[in-house]
């Protein structure tokens, strides 16, 4: 368990200086795109796409790029938290597997607004999750275990919770604050009718 444990934080410090690097060109594109079109887009627009295709540098390097080779005998594990270790290792890459996809949940209905429902965005996660397990099949760097997919899913599906209660926060904010404006301009009137300025 400490064993892998310290394979993650190797894992991610060698992924921080991609997702940096990533973000940044990124940001670069958009950046340039913006200016050669002569459009707008906004700040959490273009911060929401930069973390996006971080956020997708981050997943590949975990799920494909940084994971050993492994060369198994029954590469696929189609029973559900099965996992060889015990209940440990079920719980450690369930957890593992779960906060994985929270910010494809979170940011994806963020972008598009096709996806703005639980269930697409689940099934979003759900294609991305098979995917990575049939390339991870393909290029022999782990199992293809319905586990994974079930609980990226899953933590998908939490993403979107949190991105629902997120942007409806933020949208009864930016209402207040609105009316609160309405308010202010109205009591300007009234002082100016008043006062015959």
């Amino acid at each position: 368990m400490i064993n892998n444990i310290k394979t993650m934080i190797d894992i991610l410090l060698k992924i921080f200086p991609i997702i940096l690097m990533t973000g940044f060109v990124t940001y670069l594109i958009i950046r340039m795109w913006v200016k050669e079109k002569r459009s707008r887009l906004s700040r959490s627009r273009t911060r929401s796409i930069v973390y996006l295709f971080s956020y997708f540098a981050a997943l590949i390097c975990v799920t494909l790029i940084f994971r050993e080779p492994e060369n198994l005998s029954d590469p696929v594990d189609l029973v559900p938290f099965d996992t060889p270790g015990g209940v440990k290792y079920i719980i450690l890459y369930a957890t593992a597997n779960f906060f994985l996809f929270i910010p494809m949940g979170l940011l994806v209905p963020r972008l598009f607004r096709k996806f703005r429902n639980p269930l697409t965005t689940t099934v979003i996660c759900v294609i991305a999750s098979v995917l990575i397990e049939f390339f991870q099949l393909t290029f022999e760097r782990g199992l293809f275990q319905t586990e994974d997919i079930i609980m990226n899913g899953l933590g998908g599906l939490v993403g979107y919770v949190l991105y629902q209660k997120i942007w409806h926060r933020m949208r009864r904010k930016k209402m207040m604050r609105r009316y609160d404006e309405y308010l202010e301009d109205k009591r300007q009137r009234m002082y100016e009718w008043d006062t015959g300025k």
